[in-house]
């Protein structure tokens, strides 16, 4: 008698082959499946979020009087900026682009277009020369420039106010004239200054 055992596939010709190819798919899906699922979503590109507390990146770059753009003022503290400011060489010396918020500007002025040549800051005011002449006059000593000087008026009728700063390249020239019905008032700040008064 012939055993009755089951008989294996390999005793079969022709059996093995048909049955070897779909086993070999399925098992390189299978490692493909694990693969995919040890490695995880792929990383998203979208920039995370500042945790909560942490501030949000602010701009560098404010306008100034005359509509350029510069870099954000120093502290005006003892003579050296901390923050590098754009500035321009004139005739007058080298004074920053823009005056800093700290600088006095006379209460009721507005911004004006700049003058052909460069200055810190541009404003128009309905008050008289004399007025803002003396308003500066004594803004810039409270800041703390010594010595102010005022000129007096010129064949125009406009007014200088001079000052210097406590550091040595620190000065100030604010020049007060008559425009139409209006005054001008347009500022050169020296690059020396750090703060009014230097």
């Amino acid at each position: 008698m012939g055993g009755g055992g089951p008989r294996s596939s390999g005793s079969l010709p022709g059996y093995d082959a048909p049955m070897r190819a779909p086993l070999a798919l399925l098992s390189s899906i299978g490692v493909l499946v694990l693969v995919a699922a040890c490695t995880g979503p792929a990383a998203s590109a979208r920039p995370s979020s500042p945790s909560p507390g942490t501030p949000a990146p602010v701009a560098t770059k404010a306008a100034n009087a005359t509509g350029a753009t510069r870099a954000p003022e120093a502290t005006h503290a003892s003579g050296a900026a901390s923050t590098p400011v754009a500035t321009t060489r004139t005739a007058w010396g080298v004074i920053v682009d823009a005056v800093p918020a700290t600088f006095p500007v006379f209460p009721d002025a507005t911004l004006a277009d700049p003058p052909a040549t460069p200055v810190s800051g541009a404003w128009v005011s309905n008050a008289t020369v004399a007025e803002i002449s003396a308003w500066y006059r004594d803004a810039l000593t409270a800041a703390g420039f010594d010595p102010v000087d005022l000129s007096n008026p010129l064949e125009d009728g406009s007014r200088v106010v001079d000052a210097r700063g406590k550091a040595p390249a620190c000065a100030a020239q604010v020049t007060i004239r008559p425009a139409g019905g209006s005054t001008m008032i347009t500022v050169l700040d020296g690059a020396g200054c750090a703060a009014p008064g230097g």
